[in-house]
């Protein structure tokens, strides 16, 4: 979470299959023991600095994520939240 919005960071191979994904932006995700069919994933190149500062600074596992590429930063809208569906 970043000013109460939720992002999430993906690696090249994440990246490439959302990228090349041009008919929808709607995904699904499994977070906390819950099912979420209908979110959308908003690309946020200009938060990807903040998310990787979040991110480190919560968990002290990402000393090791952040040696890997992550080329996409996402925000995540629920479906609902000021679009159609």
């Amino acid at each position: 979470m970043v000013d109460d919005q939720l992002y999430v960071r993906l690696g090249t191979r994440a990246a490439s299959g959302i990228e090349a994904n041009t008919s929808t932006p709607w995904v699904g995700l499994h977070i906390g023991g819950q099912q979420f069919d209908r979110v959308k994933a908003v690309p946020a190149p200009e938060s990807a600095s903040r998310v990787a500062q979040a991110m480190a600074a919560k968990y002290w596992t990402d000393v090791v994520v952040r040696r890997f590429s992550h080329p996409l930063t996402l925000r995540l809208v629920p479906a609902g939240e000021g679009q159609r569906p």
